[in-house]
């Protein structure tokens, strides 16, 4: 089992030294660190009157409960993470926040279902990847396993994902070809702030004796004037029979950064090159938007 060599100066809030201090690690509960179960165990060592922590070897990936104990004072208990190094500094054992995630302190977090990169699952810790905040950690990564109960990434967290469908086919009327643009919103959705990958797919059908030619679906956030391609929102063109009776396809995949909340919208139109088939209805098209977070 691959440890981690903890130095450094053990420091009060003000920034003078713990002197003479003892400094105690718990693991607490069995984890699983990269596969393999440790045992709960409990370990201490101390520091001199500079405060200088004697070195200490701690197995890497374990969460344990730290105390800190000097002449006539214990310190407050906090949660930390051994991170995946072959040595660090005191200073580099994060804290866990009741959340779940390195942070500022608080205790082991009690949410059975938790599902982050220190998860709890049956009392027993799973620690999948190692925090990127540490110096030097952000390539020392555990295996980050997969949910397999067909549950929902929550709000916010990497993963999480929003979706939105037409209720029922929207009426498109038919726009002239090459002339003046009639874009009709499918569907629409609402996306917090965040790294997005947003998509989806459309439908188109008609009952109407037209020959329309082309149609057009654009994922953007404006139901006015969508982008032209390559920008965001270029979507779904595709060229069809005289007379057709339905069509379907993809709007291609693009990232959507956003600073805020931001409205996304699907839209549509279809074109005929007959002049008299303006206006004409029997048009309609349905879409199913979706966007995941990336980071």
């Amino acid at each position: 089992m691959a440890t981690c060599l903890v130095t450094g100066i053990v420091a009060q809030a003000d920034g003078s030294p713990c002197e003479d201090a003892t400094v105690t690690w718990d693991s607490v509960v069995t984890q699983v660190v990269n596969g393999q179960p440790v045992q709960p165990v409990i370990v201490s060592t101390s520091t001199d009157h500079s405060g200088n922590l004697q070195a200490i070897s701690l197995v890497q990936g374990l969460v344990m409960q730290q105390r800190v104990t000097t002449i006539g004072v214990t310190y407050p208990p906090t949660t930390v993470i051994v991170p995946f190094l072959e040595s660090c500094a005191f200073s580099q054992l994060q804290t866990l926040t009741s959340s779940g995630s390195p942070g500022g302190g608080a205790g082991i977090p009690e949410a059975p279902n938790y599902n982050g990169p220190w998860a709890r699952q049956n009392n027993t810790w799973v620690a999948t990847v190692a925090s990127p905040n540490i110096a030097g950690g952000a390539s020392n990564f555990a295996p980050l396993n997969g949910v397999t109960d067909a549950s929902a990434g929550a709000a916010g967290v990497i993963g999480e994902c929003v979706e939105a469908a037409s209720s029922a086919f929207v009426p498109v009327p038919i726009s002239l070809l090459g002339g003046t643009t009639t874009y009709v919103t499918l569907v629409s959705m609402s996306l917090s702030s965040g790294d997005w990958d947003v998509g989806g797919d459309v439908a188109w059908e008609s009952t109407a004796a037209t020959v329309a030619t082309t149609v057009l679906a654009q994922c953007t956030l404006s139901t006015v004037a969508p982008p032209a391609a390559p920008n965001f929102g270029y979507g779904m063109w595709a060229p069809l029979p005289n007379d057709f009776k339905g069509a379907a396809g993809a709007i291609a995949t693009r990232r959507l950064n956003a600073t805020v909340t931001t409205t996304v919208y699907a839209v549509g139109q279809i074109a005929s090159p007959n002049a008299s088939d303006v206006g004409t209805t029997g048009t309609q098209g349905a879409c199913y938007l979706h966007a995941r977070r990336q980071r």
